[in-house]
């Protein structure tokens, strides 16, 4: 009877370690997913660099809040729908990381762009500047 208790804690813990592993990839996406998943409808994509950072490239379509400001996450509260995906990036992924994480803790369904903008574009996948 120990032995059953044990063999199904030790179970228990494999498939939530499992299910842990594959969350953690599926929030990340490679540039390609990135690109592939924003081509879908209603995603919203929150661009979380400096504005100077984003008047000189961005991705089409994107919205700009600053991580840093003071007011980011009632900005995403106001110009976000909980409702729609968000997929959200920075420079080389670390602020949008963080960002996610904001996000996440108050209701958002979010994908991070995994290495950032600088990424993508060594993906050579389009830019916008204007």
């Amino acid at each position: 009877m120990k032995n059953k208790i044990i063999a199904t804690i030790l179970a228990l813990v494999g498939v939530s370690t499992t299910h842990a592993q594959s969350e953690v990839y599926q929030f990340n996406l490679s540039p390609e997913q990135f690109a592939k998943y924003i081509k879908s409808e209603n995603i919203q994509i929150l661009d979380v660099r400096t504005p100077d950072e984003f008047f000189e490239s961005h991705l089409k379509g994107a919205v700009n809040i600053n991580i840093y400001d003071e007011d980011f996450e009632s900005r995403v509260k106001a110009e976000l729908s909980k409702y729609l995906p968000v997929a959200v990036y920075c420079r080389s992924g670390k602020r949008s990381a963080e960002a996610a994480k904001i996000l996440k803790s108050i209701g958002f369904n979010v994908k991070n762009l995994d290495g950032g903008i600088i990424s993508w574009k060594k993906s050579n996948l389009p830019i916008a500047t204007e």
